[in-house]
């Protein structure tokens, strides 16, 4: 067996030669290292030689580990034909390459089916506009097409704007580092600050795609009656476990919960939590902070009124200025005042999953007071 350098400047063509000659010609870390070139190609539909061959040729090698990472290449790859090897794989004689492809087979068919809820929401969208124009005419229908895309550029606008941002912080720090190192040996005090930052950033983004998944999705229509007690301590473990994620600590914050014992809300649980999650985190970062992290008081009170549940969430913070109130109540995504640290989704996404159940959400704030949010909810 012989290395082949940097399996980036491999040339593919003459690999796969060689491998056809020997499977062994290339050593097998580095036949892992090819896998993993060939995949992104493959999974863009670049189904063009010699990348479909070498994947071939790569999913009989005497490796199980590379036979893994075919199977694992498999799970986004969209040649039907190549995907028939995952059959093959489940067969195989090596339980980790099994399981690889038993995983491979369930990302496929969550890839397939997040595929046809899309083509069934655009038809529907389409069906929608139809029925308008049945209904009010084609002037109507496209009044309405219009509206709907002037409201998608308000609200995918500012999202854009906000990744756009992030994405050009990243690139500055990257050329920074790659200035330093060209230049000489680069102080590690250095890299790990611009490592931290980068890493911030990187967070920061996956949370903003989160929350505009997290808003794009249906909300359930099953309910379960569920103590509304529970559902504030899963919040606040949840906020508390987010707040250790940022190396931020909020024990500063005096946090009092009034709850009667016997108050139930009748809820898809997963969405009611996240709505208290996401007031509970803007309560916390509208707080006043120092080094130390967050001080301050937030004062959450659940009461019964006739057949809806009203939770209330109170905070010391800096407000909001009566000027902005009005654009917060709208409740428009993307719009944030908190830089880097929050998505602009978080009140938004909670107005919509209480609506989703037939309730409301309502924010009063004075500046340098502090704010107000009330939840309501039907109660079981």
């Amino acid at each position: 067996m012989k290395a082949v350098g940097d399996p980036s400047s491999v040339d593919l063509n003459e690999a796969l030669s060689s491998l056809q000659a020997d499977r062994e010609a290339i050593v097998w870390p580095q036949r892992r290292q090819i896998v993993a070139r060939i995949a992104g190609p493959l999974s863009e539909g670049q189904a063009a030689e010699p990348f479909r061959s070498l994947l071939l040729l790569l999913a009989d090698d005497p490796k199980w580990e590379v036979r893994k990472d075919v199977a694992d290449a498999l799970a986004t790859i969209p040649d039907n034909e190549l995907a028939t090897l995952v059959d093959k794989f489940l067969l195989d004689s090596h339980a980790y390459v099994r399981r690889a492809a038993k995983q491979t087979i369930e990302r496929r068919r969550k890839v397939a089916r997040e595929a046809q809820k899309r083509k069934r929401g655009v038809e529907l969208v389409l069906a929608l506009y139809q029925e308008l124009e049945d209904l009010y005419g084609k002037d109507a229908a496209d009044k309405a097409r219009r509206l709907a895309e002037q409201l998608y550029d308000t609200l995918i606008g500012a999202t854009v704007h906000e990744m756009r941002s992030v994405l050009t912080a990243l690139k500055e720090d990257n050329a920074r580092i790659i200035e330093r190192q060209e230049a000489g040996p680069v102080d590690p005090a250095f890299l790990r600050r611009k490592s931290m930052k980068m890493a911030d950033r990187l967070a920061f983004m996956e949370r903003l795609l989160q929350d505009m998944r997290n808003y794009a999705q249906p909300v359930s229509d099953e309910r379960v009656a569920v103590p509304v007690a529970d559902l504030l301590t899963e919040a606040r473990s949840i906020v508390t476990e987010n707040f250790r994620g940022r190396n931020i600590n909020p024990r500063k914050v005096a946090l009092e919960v009034s709850v009667p014992a016997d108050l139930t809300a009748k809820v898809s649980r997963v969405h009611v939590v996240t709505a208290i999650v996401n007031v509970l985190k803007n309560a916390y970062d509208f707080l006043p902070a120092d080094g130390e992290g967050p001080h301050g008081e937030i004062r959450v009170q659940a009461s019964r009124r006739a057949k809806q549940m009203q939770l209330v969430v109170r905070d010391t913070g800096q407000g909001i200025p009566t000027a902005n109130l009005d654009e917060v109540r709208q409740c428009l995504p993307g719009r944030t005042s908190r830089r880097h640290t929050g998505t602009g989704f978080g009140l938004c996404n909670a107005r919509r999953f209480v609506e989703a159940h037939g309730g409301s959400l309502r924010i009063d704030s004075d500046e340098n007071q502090g704010t107000t949010v009330t939840l309501v909810l039907p109660i079981a």
